[in-house]
């Protein structure tokens, strides 16, 4: 799970939107494009509210998953 850290509008998404990592693009970027990993962002029912591709410095780690 991670956290924006800064509003992406064009997508309806606020600063602190939370979603999770469904590809990450930082092992084998795009030519000439930055690290980022695409996010599917749910509202607290669970329905997707947008699927973004998102910049890595724009996110946070909320919870990495797996073992606790």
């Amino acid at each position: 799970m991670v956290r924006l850290l800064r509003p992406l509008p064009e997508h309806g998404l606020p600063a602190g939107a939370e979603g999770a990592v469904v590809m990450d693009y930082t092992q084998y970027p795009p030519q000439d494009a930055p690290a980022s990993y695409e996010v599917e962002f749910t509202d607290p029912d669970g329905e997707t509210l947008a699927v973004v591709t998102v910049r890595a410095e724009d996110l946070q780690v909320v919870n990495r998953g797996g073992k606790t």
